[in-house]
């Protein structure tokens, strides 16, 4: 093998090799996105079931306060009270739905960049274990056409 033929195929497998290095680096900035996705979504969602949560309490609190104190409670709105707490409990199971959802897309497409992660780590370690045999094959092409004096 000629030493243009090694030196081109050198440059083509550290093309490669960059090219995957590259592609790499892109999915890992892809996975810390949606890393920051997931939690920024988890804090959204806490706050509004906190929201809706704090939102029944003080409702069935308001009522409870009103019955201590001797209040009459009117039939009416306490029937009121009732459905709006009903409402925000499935407000709140509504929500769980859709997060618990949102959060499997955002899984699931974290396991496919993994997946592709993997692969392409793979091809990298065969991409240089090629480029070492390649070297290792000029150097001794380069020892064979060495000229050897007596």
């Amino acid at each position: 093998m000629g030493y243009a033929i090694f030196a081109a195929r050198k440059l083509s497998l550290t093309n490669r090799r960059n090219q995957l290095n590259f592609r790499i680096m892109q999915l890992s900035q892809q996975q810390q996105t949606l890393s920051q996705t997931a939690g920024d979504m988890e804090r959204v969602l806490s706050m509004q079931k906190s929201f809706f949560n704090n939102m029944g309490q003080l409702a069935m609190n308001n009522m409870f306060m009103q019955q201590q104190t001797g209040q009459k409670i009117d039939p009416s709105i306490f029937s009121q009270v009732m459905q709006q707490v009903q409402q925000m409990y499935m407000m709140n199971s509504y929500m769980d739905w859709q997060a618990s959802s949102a959060m499997r897309q955002v899984k699931d497409r974290e396991n496919l960049i993994e997946l592709e992660r993997k692969t392409l780590e793979t091809q990298l370690k065969a991409v240089e274990t090629e480029l070492q045999k390649v070297e290792e094959a000029e150097d001794k092409a380069i020892e064979r056409s060495a000229p050897k004096f007596a």
